[in-house]
């Protein structure tokens, strides 16, 4: 005797996926490298980098971007409707007084 097939009705929903295994740890392939400050500071001196400006947060290198006029003109109008915004600090007297 062979089993029978169920068709559900039409219109019917169609039946749940079966759930997938998640995937496997990290530790199981590749694992991100950490840079440590020693570490970069050793690649910088290799000229690996040279001509590009990085940086390194949280062990990862990074490329930073070179500012560009239009970068550098809206810092300074930032910071002259800062300065108008804010209140100035006090400034230390020199003398003491």
């Amino acid at each position: 005797m062979t089993p029978a097939t169920i068709t559900p009705p039409s219109g019917a929903a169609p039946a749940a996926p079966t759930p997938v295994s998640p995937p496997p740890a990290l530790t199981a392939g590749w694992v991100p490298f950490r840079w440590t400050i020693a570490q970069y500071r050793e690649l910088g001196k290799t000229g690996l980098c040279q001509g590009v400006k990085t940086m390194v947060i949280d062990g990862e290198i990074f490329t930073m971007v070179m500012p560009n006029p239009p970068h550098d003109t809206a810092l300074g109008l930032v910071e002259e409707w800062l300065r108008t915004v804010l209140p100035r600090p006090p400034h230390p007297d020199p003398e003491g007084l």
